[in-house]
C-alpha cells in the first residue's frame, strides 16, 4: 500500500542508498570497519523514536542519538588508518558537540536547523569515505596495471 511504501522510502534515504553503494569500494579493514560504524549509526537512530516537534527539546531522544555518535566515533577511532578516517572520527565529535548545543540552547524553533547540519555532516562524511575508498581502488587498479596484473590491491593508510 502506498502508506508502507512511503516508510520503507523514509527507513532508505538517499544517504543509505548512497552508502550501500559504496560498499564495493570498502573491501576490508579500516575503511569497512568506518563504513560500517556510519551505517551502524544510522541504523541505531532508526530505532530511537522521532524527536516530538513542540514546546520542549526532546531531551532523551538527543541523549540517544549522543549515546549512538560517541560509540561510532569510538569505533571510527579506535585505530584510525590516516587522516581520512580520524577526518570522519571528528565529524562524530562535531555531531555530538550540536546535540550537546542544542540541549543546551533549549530553543525547539531550531530544530530544522539542528538537523539540518547533522545531514550536513553526514554527507561530508559519506564524501571522505567514498573518496577514501575511490582513491585507494584507483591505487590499486594503477599498481596492477603498472605491475602486470599481479599486484594486490592498495593499503589504507591515505
Amino acid at each position: 500500500s502506498k502508506t508502507q511504501r512511503r516508510s520503507a522510502d523514509l527507513m532508505l534515504s538517499d544517504w543509505k542508498a548512497s552508502m550501500l553503494l559504496v560498499l564495493p569500494l570498502m573491501a576490508v579493514g579500516p575503511k569497512l570497519r568506518t563504513w560500517l560504524a556510519l551505517m551502524g549509526a544510522a541504523i541505531a537512530a532508526l530505532v530511537v523514536p522521532p524527536m516530538t516537534l513542540g514546546p520542549e527539546v526532546d531531551s532523551m531522544v538527543i541523549g540517544c542519538y549522543i549515546v549512538i555518535d560517541v560509540l561510532a566515533g569510538w569505533v571510527v577511532m579506535r585505530h584510525p588508518a590516516g587522516w581520512v578516517q580520524k577526518f570522519i572520527g571528528a565529524a562524530f565529535a562535531l555531531m555530538v558537540s550540536f546535540h550537546i548545543g542544542f540541549l543546551i540552547a533549549d530553543h525547539p524553533a531550531a530544530t530544522l536547523d539542528y538537523l539540518h547540519w547533522l545531514a550536513w555532516v553526514g554527507w561530508v562524511q559519506w564524501a571522505a569515505l567514498a573518496g577514501w575508498g575511490a582513491y585507494d581502488a584507483g591505487k590499486g587498479i594503477v599498481n596492477r596495471y603498472r605491475r602486470g596484473g599481479n599486484s594486490p590491491l592498495a593499503g589504507a593508510g591515505v
